[in-house]
């Protein structure tokens, strides 16, 4: 069968404008011209987190009711380019009517009437404003570009955010502020706006109080605006509005647009407003968050606790003896950044590995995210976690459990228990404990959930998993097929996936007594709104697995009978130990400090992250990736190898990283797919040619196996990134390198030009001038050290160029003091505009950014012995 896609059913159309909402009323795009204006889609069980509130003070507390939304309980009608929410909020009846008005203007008019003694509003709406690509791809990255000015204007505060990331060239831009009304406070971010404590309670903490009005530029861009409060006795009407402009390339100064937003203003939408048919959801209660565990509870479940982390005498988090993490719930609610683990399969030791297995889970109930064989950014049966506070929470594989007569999702558990195979969390119940577990199997494509009752009682479950079945939600349609309680999905064309992974499938085995549906098992009258929410109802159950495979060949496995979590554990700690060469710090005594018994603790999770950023690119804010970045491979996985003595796997990631030097220039990418896609960055930053050269130094050097360099291996076409089938030897390709670098002199001396960039990846050139004229101490340096260690690790096998480095190593030493270094100081760069004039930069001299010293050129200086420590 086919599973459709989630298809927005309202549409509003504008001039060169598009907004798309839920049946409810929640908005889930709004695109102007090639602008995604909104950083997170709605979804049909929780909605939007964009909305407007209407407040009502009582003597010691506030009510609040969502006017727009699912949430909203409202009415709703809609036009070609209006909609319209009506309803009531205790004595108050409202009408909400949305305008989208051509040039990428919008309104949302509010009309009360009634009687309250003292109401405000709260408006909130999150931010993307990039290309739909860019954001979706990354929301909190995207967040990072984002800046917010925020000005008082006739009517308060009016926040203008501009993307400073260009998106195709532009630079967009969005103003938000009030009309009729004033709006005397403000927020930017969606930790200000949700607060930490909506991963228990599932409220924004804003809707308590007084937003901060302060400009906080963190990366969940959420914008609210709160109105001056009000008295109701009749009608009241005013009004929030939105402006995006696809580029706006001057730094923002002030409130723009105002003629055009009056002019925008004046336009309404004449016609017939239809009802819009609003699905009701049924049986669905208030996600369920546990309650925390005291002293005792702990102490049951873990006697023997190591290197305790506590706050005001608050335990927070521990490991065990067996080297797990263990992080209670009073942790994740003081940390803005969520606890989570990636799961990922073991792989052969001695070669570059394709087709690993991996999962992401969160401590707050996303069970498993992004379940992907190999490449990380298309080949997902599952789709990537969103946010940080829980906002999102369709995202991957999550857990209803029927509690009283409704059933309710799982969110944030008394304890989340991580190691290196698997993550378990505890929920207590009233009179039980639910433990579950994801862990991954050893030498198996697999990751399995299991659930379980630690009282043995029986409940009813709904699993849901938001499929992707290719790089994203809701933009191609899924084959699914069954048999028996085994179901099987394949992209459906057309599909990137199917270019280069034709065989690419995904299995799961669900219990035999299940039932597959999508979310109308949520909904009253059987309404299907998203076919792509794989949900399996379990009845009456008190423990069941579910079992997801991957595979990127036709090399498909049975499942297994039985999978027992205890005997993964012990696999994979063998695994590790392994990997590190059984490392561990001891004393004849048996007393070892605090320093090296944290060391112990954690060096299989060190090993894990350096695997998991070598064989499955991607982390737990950066969905995406898939892809080796050139310093990073030749940096943290050839030295962790080498330093481990896993020498045939750092030379097949040398002849892997050769391979994709570039044709014609004889660099390499700035990074680059190590799988079947053809893709990489073309240019690359100037310090980028470097770290291979180093890297098969540093392996000559340690291993002495100089026969790498007789090595064929091939180039790739800069455009395509497709193999040239000229293969020439290691030597040759090394060889192409240096002249490359030769040709960055700067004429008369050995100062090698900036050209993209070096390390700092904030400090791009601007113009071509700089790439040009321009010279970073730190690379100075660098290439001093590399080809040093080249010139070392090529002597006694070609003379000529063993001359040819060692004369390079003397002229970019001189150079390096003769220029880079002024009145006994090492400038941070160096500005050549004419050989006569030379302009030092991050130097005491430097007058124009008043930043007197640069820290990388400094360690770089002395970790390649141009200066003393």
């Amino acid at each position: 069968m086919i599973l459709k896609t989630l298809s927005a059913p309202i549409i509003l159309k504008n001039g060169n404008s598009t907004f798309t909402f839920l049946p409810g009323g929640d908005n889930f795009e709004w695109i102007h011209e090639s602008i995604m204006i909104n950083a997170f889609r709605a979804t049909t069980l929780d909605g939007s987190t964009n909305n407007l509130y209407l407040r009502i003070y009582k003597e010691n507390s506030i009510a609040f009711y969502p006017l727009i939304g699912m949430h909203s309980k409202s009415t709703i009608k809609s036009g070609a380019s209006t909609l319209i929410f009506e309803g009531v909020a205790e004595d108050i009846n409202y009408t909400v009517t949305f305008r989208l008005t051509p040039n990428g203007i919008w309104f949302w008019d509010i009309s009360l009437s009634g009687n309250c003694h003292k109401a405000d509003i709260i408006y909130s709406q999150d931010i993307g404003i990039g290309l739909k690509g860019s954001v979706n791809s990354n929301e909190l990255y995207l967040a990072q570009y984002l800046g917010h000015s925020v000005f008082q204007g006739d009517y308060g505060y009016v926040i203008c955010s501009r993307q400073n990331m260009a998106q195709d060239k532009f630079f967009p831009y969005l103003q938000q502020g009030s009309l009729g009304i004033r709006s005397i406070a403000y927020s930017t971010d969606g930790t200000q706006f949700f607060g930490l404590s909506y991963k228990k309670t599932n409220i924004p903490e804003a809707l308590y109080g007084n937003l901060p009005s302060k400009n906080k530029q963190f990366e969940l861009a959420h914008t609210a605006l709160q109105t001056e409060v009000f008295s109701l006795s009749g009608t009241k009407q005013f009004s929030f509005y939105g402006i995006c402009k696809v580029n706006h390339p001057e730094v923002i100064c002030e409130i723009e647009y105002i003629q055009e937003l009056e002019k925008a203003y004046a336009y309404h939408e004449t016609g017939n407003f239809l009802p819009v048919n609003v699905p009701a959801l049924c049986n669905l209660g208030d996600p369920y968050a546990s309650s925390h565990w005291n002293t005792e509870q702990v102490e049951h479940y873990f006697p023997e606790r190591l290197l305790e982390e506590k706050k005001d005498e608050s335990l927070l988090s521990f490991f065990t003896p067996d080297k797990s993490h263990v992080v209670l719930q009073e942790k994740e609610l003081v940390v803005e950044r969520p606890q989570g683990h990636i799961l990922m399969t073991n792989f052969d030791v001695t070669k570059v590995p394709q087709g690993v297995v991996s999962s992401t889970n969160y401590m707050y109930g996303a069970f498993n995210c992004q379940f992907v064989v190999g490449n990380t950014t298309y080949n997902k049966l599952l789709s990537n976690h969103r946010g940080l506070l829980n906002t999102q929470k369709d995202s991957g594989q999550r857990i209803f459990v029927k509690i009283g007569d409704c059933y309710r999702q799982l969110t944030l558990p008394a304890a989340y228990e991580m190691n290196v195979a698997g993550s378990t969390w505890y929920y207590q119940l009233d009179e039980d404990v639910l433990m579950i577990t994801s862990f991954v199997m050893y030498d198996r494509p697999e990751i399995v959930l299991k659930v379980q009752s630690l009282g043995n009682k029986n409940y009813d479950y709904i699993v849901t998993h938001q499929l992707t079945v290719g790089p994203n939600e809701y933009e191609h349609e899924i084959r699914m097929t069954r048999e028996g309680n085994v179901l099987q999905f394949y992209p459906d064309a057309p599909v990137i996936t199917n270019d280069f992974y034709p065989e690419l499938s995904f299995r799961m085995r669900i219990p035999e007594n299940s039932t597959v549906s999508d979310d109308r098992i949520f909904f009253q009258n059987n309404t299907t709104v998203n076919p792509s929410l794989l949900s399996i109802e379990i009845p009456q159950s008190s423990g069941f697995d579910i079992v997801m495979q991957g595979f990127d060949t036709g090399n498909v496995v049975p499942f297994l009978e039985q999978y027992d979590y205890k005997e993964q554990m012990e696999a994979y700690r063998n695994y590790y130990d392994h990997l590190i060469c059984d490392f561990k710090l001891s004393a004849s005594n048996g007393m070892i400090p605090l320093s090296a018994e944290k060391l112990n603790a954690i060096i299989h999770w060190y090993a894990h992250d350096a695997l998991i950023h070598f064989a499955s690119p991607h982390g737990l804010e950066q969905s995406g990736g898939a892809a080796w970045g050139t310093r990073d491979v030749c940096q943290g996985p050839i030295e962790f190898f080498l330093a481990t003595g896993h020498f045939q796997l750092a030379r097949h990631i040398l002849l892997t990283l050769f391979s994709h030097q570039i044709e014609g220039v004889f660099e390499w990418p700035q990074w680059f797919m190590f799988d079947n896609y053809p893709m990489h960055q073309e240019d690359c930053h100037g310090d980028v040619v470097f770290w291979p050269l180093k890297a098969v130094s540093d392996y000559i050097q340690a291993t002495g196996d100089a026969s790498i360099l007789n090595e064929l291996v091939d180039y790739r076409t800069a455009k395509e990134a497709l193999p040239t089938n000229q293969p020439e030897t290691i030597l040759t390709h090394i060889k192409r390198a240096v002249t490359t670098i030769k040709n960055r002199y700067l004429s008369g001396t050995a100062l090698i030009s900036y050209a993209g960039g070096d390390w700092d990846d904030t400090l791009q050139p601007a113009n071509s001038k700089l790439k040009d004229n321009l010279v970073s101490a730190w690379t100075q340096a660098l290439a001093g050290q590399t080809l040093e260690l080249l010139s070392n690790a090529v002597k006694g096998i070609d003379l000529t160029f063993t001359d040819e480095l060692t004369h390079m190593v003397e002229d970019i030493r001189t150079s390096f003091y003769q220029y880079l270094i002024k009145d006994g100081v090492i400038a941070g760069f160096l500005y050549r505009e004419s050989e006569e004039h030379m302009k030092y930069m991050l130097h005491p001299d430097d007058t124009e950014s008043s930043i007197r010293y640069r820290l990388l050129p400094l360690t770089r200086s002395i970790i390649a012995q141009l200066a003393d420590p």
